[in-house]
């Protein structure tokens, strides 16, 4: 069994929220190519999808210690205002660190026009869409975390969520927890990471009962200390005093494809090859996310089935053959 947990202590999210870091948060609330993401004992800040920020509590002093991936600014190649690792003792270390962001933003960005990533950074557009985007209290999806890994061991899921619909959020323990693998491009769809691979892994989660309870007890403690950071914008209900998971609803797994090629028939193909019997017996509703026209806003109206889904998907390369011969 694998414990996952994923949540700072309580003198962190007091820093975070109205001590010493307070403007370290004030300046990710300001500025939407940021994200904040909990985890055990630190925070990861991230920026188009790389970490852009590490910041691990040290002892239960209050003291800090930032960091910087290394590989972003090799031979540093762009000098930095501050040096890494950074600590972080009180409020004008963490203004200092805030007065980096742009050097370290830039650094990133010479990286990114090398090494491309465009997967991790959509991941961050749909993070923002559904959580804090002025369209978020319309969405019924809220992420929870990215890259998640840890859970499972061999095993790493793109995104956690959790589905809390809009008829039912003045209904306390109405969240239903949700696995979202996401793949940019028709490219992305096999391999060691494909299809078939993401499903056994979550199969494989959801059999081990303890694992997965483990799973959804961080998630809760996840989302609610995110709420508490105010980090998700929706319409509050007094009825509801506590996010809570609805432990004996039936999950989601939902694969989220961007920007696949119409003209390819690669996907019929691979959802011919995803078992219908695996899904059926997986433990989870196994969805496919549709947009609502355009944009990463998540409603349920947008999920479709594998069935419904592999019908619109059989229909696209002719559709595409009919536009392109007028």
């Amino acid at each position: 069994m694998v414990s996952h947990k994923r949540v700072v202590s309580k003198t962190f999210a007091d820093d975070l929220k109205h001590g010493k870091l307070s403007i370290l948060l004030a300046r990710i609330k300001e500025d939407d190519t940021l994200m904040l993401a909990l985890r055990d004992g630190y925070i990861n800040v991230y920026y188009r999808g790389g970490n852009l920020l590490r910041i691990e509590q040290k002892g239960l002093g209050g003291k800090y210690i930032a960091t910087f991936d290394t590989k972003y600014n090799k031979k540093n190649a762009n000098p930095l205002p501050v040096q890494f690792p950074y600590p972080v003792n009180d409020e004008a270390d963490s203004r200092a660190l805030v007065d980096a962001i742009p050097a370290l933003k830039y650094a990133m960005d010479r990286y990114f026009s090398r090494h491309r990533n465009a997967e991790r950074e959509f991941q961050q557009l749909v993070v923002r869409e559904n959580n804090c985007s002025p369209i978020s209290n319309e969405t019924e999806y809220f992420i929870v975390d990215i890259e998640v890994a840890g859970a499972l061991p061999n095993a790493r899921f793109d995104m956690l969520a959790v589905r809390w619909l809009r008829d039912e959020r003045k209904k306390q323990g109405a969240l239903v927890p949700v696995l979202i693998e996401m793949k940019y491009g028709s490219k992305a769809l096999e391999g060691n990471s494909g299809l078939n691979e993401h499903m056994e892994d979550a199969v494989s989660l959801r059999a081990d009962k303890t694992s997965w309870d483990s799973l959804c007890e961080a998630l809760e403690g996840q989302i609610n200390q995110l709420d508490d950071l105010g980090l998700l914008v929706f319409n509050r209900s007094t009825a509801v005093k506590h996010l809570q998971i609805d432990t004996k609803a039936t999950p989601e797994l939902v694969f989220m494809l961007a920007n696949y090629n119409p003209a390819s028939t690669k996907l019929s193909k691979l959802l011919d090859a995803l078992k219908a019997s695996v899904a059926d017996e997986s433990g989870f509703d196994l969805l496919f996310f549709v947009s609502s026209f355009a944009g990463y806003g998540m409603h349920r109206a947008c999920m479709l089935g594998l069935e419904d889904f592999k019908t619109l998907v059989d229909k696209l390369p002719a559709a595409n053959t009919l536009m392109t011969s007028r």
